[in-house]
């Protein structure tokens, strides 16, 4: 409570003792020690750099952080116009894969959910540089750099069109199947070098709706191997049948290995 109050005094949305939204918390958080741990780096020879590399390096050429370098990835867009085939490309760096839910599914893989996410997506009227007119382009996102720590948020929240003009939001409450070990992320990304498999140590989870409801976390020990739940000032071990729940709002990997698999 003691760190919500002193994040609340520089966010107004975390003063008080009102539920916030986790995910909106983290990231305002990995922001802020991304600021403050910066550090300068020594330019590389951009001669032999691939365009991923260049705009990675245009990106952290100034905010260099360890922040950075643990959870930082990058997404490279292709949008590509359907009458001429003109390509665009862009990249983009992430610190979460905010993924969405398959529709009306009340059980889901994780692989799903990044299908989804990186499948193509049309875009009407995309004024093509080649065609001098908008034409209809087909936008693809790709993995182009994947992180050592990988953080995976599950879009659970929407809102109801049916109650629109009342801004009210609803719950997803669909069971996501996700690996605990040996998360093989190569199918989903263009990298060709680093680690690719992550391992399960964290799971935020979320119970209730949007106006009122209650967080815990599993943890797993890094040196017993142990999977354990946080709830509030209560912490007790549990089995690792019980990490997955229809709960699961925020997933934490790691390409790192554990103590205990090293021993």
């Amino acid at each position: 409570m003691h760190f919500q109050n002193e994040v609340g005094k520089h966010q107004r949305a975390f003063r008080g003792s009102e539920q916030q939204d986790s995910h909106e918390f983290l990231t305002i958080l990995m922001d802020w020690l991304h600021d403050d741990l910066q550090f300068p780096i020594k330019p590389p020879h951009k001669e032999s750099m691939t365009a991923s590399d260049r705009a990675w390096y245009e990106y952290t050429k100034s905010r260099e952080s360890l922040v950075l370098r643990l959870f930082y990835g990058q997404i490279k867009s292709t949008v590509r116009c359907t009458v001429c085939g003109k390509e665009s490309v862009t990249y983009e760096s992430f610190s979460n894969l905010s993924l969405e839910l398959p529709a009306n599914a009340t059980r889901c893989n994780l692989s799903d959910c990044l299908k989804l996410y990186l499948n193509g997506e049309t875009i009407p009227g995309w004024n093509c540089p080649t065609c001098k007119e908008k034409r209809d382009a087909v936008k693809k996102l790709d993995i182009s750099r994947l992180p050592p720590i990988l953080v995976i948020h599950f879009k659970r929240f929407y809102m109801d069109p049916k109650e629109y003009s009342c801004n009210a939001y609803r719950k997803k409450q669909t069971y996501i199947d996700f690996p605990l070990d040996d998360l093989d992320m190569g199918q989903f990304s263009l990298q060709c070098h680093g680690n690719h498999v992550y391992n399960l140590y964290a799971v935020s989870n979320h119970y209730g709706s949007m106006e009122g409801g209650h967080y815990t976390a599993y943890c797993k020990s890094s040196v017993y191997g142990k999977w354990y739940k946080f709830d509030d000032h209560a912490v007790t071990e549990i089995s690792a049948s019980d990490v997955k729940s229809s709960a699961a709002y925020i997933l934490f990997y790691t390409s790192y290995s554990p103590l205990w698999r090293v021993a």
